[in-house]
């Protein structure tokens, strides 16, 4: 992870670099988006399953 950065920001001046960056960027948040919806999803699914055990 760390070389890709030190690479990222050594060629982050070339414009190609720059747009695959930002697309890479684009998917990471989209995953972390996905992710984290998966996890409210599991909480929400045990609070329910708490609530109907109660």
């Amino acid at each position: 992870m760390e070389l890709a950065e030190l690479y990222l920001q050594a060629a982050s001046t070339m414009p190609e670099v720059r747009m695959h960056n930002a697309y890479y960027n684009k998917q990471m948040a989209y995953w972390q988006i996905i992710q984290s919806m998966q996890e409210l999803e599991k909480s929400i699914n045990g609070q329910m399953l708490m609530q109907h055990c109660m």
